[in-house]
């Protein structure tokens, strides 16, 4: 069964995130919207979430972290959700994500592991959205994101 995906992206400068965000979103039957219109009642109709900004000065987009601080509390690991982002130094990773995923934790986020991390187990769908998203990165044309999905023999 898939579940139902949200996912919330804050894309500002090129739109390179929200590009990353509609291919996972198209493989994940997921819909994408903007951290303004994912409002605490918008969430609690999606099983899984998904959170996705550009990096400025190092952080998420404060349109996503001041949405996720106005968000209520609630009992620890209630909702699944998955951090992803895009950035002109993506090795840095961990130490925007890391900042990032503790403030969801603390909202009551379940943060899945990220995929890029050692002995990873997502699912299938989650996988091919990810290896999506990195085959398309810095790609635009469509025909290259299709032939990225069709390289995502995820097992």
């Amino acid at each position: 069964m898939t579940m139902k995906t949200l996912i919330v992206c804050a894309s500002v400068h090129h739109h390179n995130t929200e590009k990353v965000a509609r291919v996972m979103a198209e493989v994940l039957g997921a819909k994408v919207c903007s951290p303004e219109a994912a409002s605490s009642e918008c969430l609690d109709n999606y099983n899984l979430i998904g959170f996705g900004s550009g990096i400025y000065y190092g952080r998420f987009h404060e349109s996503l972290r001041a949405r996720i601080a106005l968000l209520p509390t609630m009992p620890s690991s209630e909702r699944p959700a998955f951090v992803f982002s895009t950035s002109g130094l993506p090795w840095l990773w961990r130490f925007w994500h890391r900042p990032f995923t503790t403030l969801l934790t603390q909202k009551g986020f379940r943060v899945c592991p990220d995929p890029h991390s050692e002995s990873v187990a997502v699912s299938k769908e989650l996988a091919l959205g990810f290896h999506d998203a990195w085959t398309c990165r810095g790609r635009v044309s469509q025909r290259r994101c299709q032939t990225g999905r069709s390289l995502g023999n995820v097992g």
